[in-house]
Order: structure tokens, then sequence, then C-alpha cells
């Protein structure tokens, strides 16, 4: 018996060897590989892409290429409730040529701000012959003037713009707020994060099976980079077909945004620390093709979000204490005694101390126990607690002690 079981225990060690074996073949597998079907080779890829990056352009060449199958925008915001097994079976059989077999590539474009949970690395492992590919827009900068102009409701907000619609729209200008320039530059710069952490995370035992193709490079010049992923996929040439997207967004941000001068001068005063690589203000007055590589997202990210918050929480409200806070132009702010002075135009400037300044017009009077009361022109009102209330009338933008910091400098 005891023989019995060391000879048991001998075949099992050995089977789990193999499998470990074939397990770690499959992992490390031969980076020409490919998958076969019938009487043809089919190769795979999965494209990682962010929305207003000018993905669609890259798609409609895709697409347009009689030999590429594509799964454009798989899995949007709107299948934020499918499970991940399910996602990761169904983009399996994508990458394992399962989902258009008669092609000679098939591949899919997804953007991984939709799918956060998804274990790229475990989809590609299980589909080791397919290429990974990041689209990316390097200048996020442009990217956040692009989203700010669809939401400024640019040729009706739309995605994408044809050659078939009217295009006379592309060229309007519109008056930027800078609030909502922020409100996107954080918003995008966590999303490029994101698209970075994906493609690592697929590319990670596979990179010799990877490629970034820049949305510049493409501007630069379509059919070499377009071939560069052809020569990855095992095809010999890549005929470039026609496509009828048009671009939204002028290279010269000048073209579209009325208040240029003054987006600028926002972005200066951030001052995006140096060492983070992301030379934002370069990446809004630039005109060229020029990529831009190396910035730390995940820094620029929690930057940013720190300068938001010092520069936009300023919505008038009593804080626990009972003393008003910031209006939301800017107007009034109370010190620590509940004292408030009106600026000559009636807004209230508060020092570092929060103490607020006199106005000449002296439009906010103080009573015997030193307790600011309201001003005729309506800016600086008391509550009973004789703390200060906030102006309706404020004209200070809430980002004015950025803007307008003497020491700014271009961060190139």
């Amino acid at each position: 018996m005891l023989l019995l079981f060391r000879v048991a225990l001998v075949v099992l060690l050995v089977t789990l060897a193999q499998a470990e074996s074939a397990h770690h073949r499959r992992r490390h597998v031969d980076t020409n590989a490919s998958t076969t079907h019938g009487h043809h080779t089919c190769s795979s890829f999965i494209a990682f892409k962010l929305a207003e990056t000018g993905s669609t352009w890259f798609a409609s060449l895709l697409k347009g290429t009689p030999a590429y199958w594509l799964k454009e925008e798989m899995y949007t915001g709107k299948d934020k409730n499918v499970p991940d097994l399910i996602k990761r079976r169904e983009i399996g059989k994508v990458l394992n040529c399962e989902a258009h077999p008669s092609s000679a590539v098939n591949g899919l474009t997804i953007n991984p701000k939709n799918n956060p949970d998804v274990d790229w690395g475990a989809i590609i492992d299980d589909a080791p012959h397919s290429a990974i590919v990041k689209w990316s827009r390097s200048n996020v900068v442009k990217t956040v003037m692009s989203m700010v102009r669809k939401n400024l409701g640019v040729c009706g907000s739309k995605n994408n713009i044809r050659g078939s619609t009217n295009v006379d729209c592309i060229n309007e200008k519109k008056k930027f707020d800078v609030k909502q320039v922020m409100h996107y530059f954080v918003a995008i710069s966590s999303y490029t994060s994101a698209l970075d952490k994906a493609f690592d995370q697929a590319r990670q035992h596979h990179t010799d099976r990877s490629i970034v193709i820049y949305y510049e490079g493409m501007q630069e010049h379509e059919e070499r980079e377009m071939g560069r992923l052809a020569t990855m996929l095992g095809r010999s040439t890549f005929s470039t077909p026609k496509s009828n997207v048009i671009k939204k967004t002028s290279d010269d941000l000048r073209d579209v945004i009325i208040n240029y001068e003054e987006v600028l001068d926002f972005l200066v005063s951030l001052k995006v620390p140096v060492d983070y690589n992301c030379p934002i203000v370069d990446m809004f007055t630039t005109t060229a093709f020029k990529i831009f590589v190396g910035c730390n997202y995940d820094k620029l990210t929690s930057y940013l979000a720190a300068k938001q918050n010092t520069a936009f929480k300023g919505n008038a409200g009593a804080d626990k204490s009972g003393n008003a806070g910031a209006a939301k132009s800017g107007n009034a702010g109370a010190d620590k005694s509940g004292n408030a002075g009106a600026a000559k135009s009636g807004n209230a400037g508060a020092d570092k101390s929060g103490n607020a300044g006199a106005a000449k017009s002296g439009n906010a009077g103080a009573d015997k126990s030193g307790n600011a009361g309201a001003a005729k022109s309506g800016n600086a009102g008391a509550d009973k607690s004789g703390n200060a209330g906030a102006a309706k009338s404020g004209n200070a933008p809430g980002w004015g002690v950025l803007r307008y910091n003497s020491t700014a400098s271009h961060n190139t």
C-alpha cells in the first residue's frame, strides 16, 4: 500500500509540473504566434483609448480596411453593470479571433475609464498572440479644451464631425470659463493615469507585443503610424483608407477661444512643478504636432485637485462657528471675530488671516460691538450674530488669487 501511495504521489507531482510548464509556455509564447482558423491565420489586438482624443479617426481607418474587423467602443459607461467575468469572456472572443473568424485581423477599442476593475493582464495572458495598443493624445491640455468646447455646445455637442455634415461650426469661437477648464483638467488627468495603468498591466508579460500610437504622430504621418501597427500584426503593408472624420478644434487655440489670454494666464498661475514633466503651458500654446511624453499623471491629478479645492471652493456659506465663508464670486470674507469690510466696488477682499480690508465707500459700517452692519449697496449683510453674509453682486473671479500671482512663470 505504501508503495502504491508513493507511485501515485510521483505521478501527481509529474502531472502538476507538466501543467505548470505548459502554463508558462502559454504566458511567454513566441511573439510571432497567431491563431489559425480554417485555411488562414488571424491576428488580433486590443486598443486602449480615451474620449476626445481622436480615437474615432483611428477606428474609422481600421474599419475602412477590408482585412480588419473592429469592435469599436467595447463596454462603454452604459455597461458598468456587466460582470467582469463576462467582459473577460467576450473580449477574449475578439482577441482569439472567434468574433469574426473570416477576417485576417480582429480587434477592439475600449476605454479603461469605463472598466476600472478589469484584470487586463489576465485577459492578455489568455490571448498572448494579441497586440496591445495604446492610442494616446499626448497633449492633455488640448483634450481638455476639446471637452470644454463640446460642453459649450460647439457643433451641437457632437462627439464626432463627419464630412457629410455642415462643418462651419468647427470655426465657432467661445469664451471659456476657467472653472470649467479646471474641472475637466482634473478629470482628464485622472483618466490619462487610468489609461497608462491599464496599458502597463496588459503588457507586463508581453512588452514586445505592445505599441503606442500618438494622435500627434498620426497628424504628422498617418500612413507611417498605421503601418507600424500593421507590421506588428503581421501585415506587410497598410493601405490607408479614406476617413470622413473631421477635426473639430484648430491646432491654434487662438482660433477658437475668445479669452485666450485669460485661459493662458490661468494655466500659468497653476505653476505645475517642473519635476512632474507636464509642461501644460507649452501644451496650450503649441500649434505643432508635438508629442509630450513622461508626464506623471498621478502627481498632476493630485496637484490639480488640491488647486481646484483651494481656488474654487468659495461658495458662500457659514462655517461651524457661524462666520461667513467666501461668496461664489469671491465676495465678502469675514475675519474670526466676524468683522467684515467692503471693497471699493462693494466686494470685500480678505487677506491671508481672513480679515477683510475696509472700503473707501464705507459700505460696511461697524456697530458698537464691532460687527459689520449691512451696507446700502447690499454687499455685506449681517446676520443676527453680527457675522458677515456674502454679497450677491460680487465681481471677483474665484481663481483671482491664482491668476494674479506676480511671481508666476510659464512652465515649459
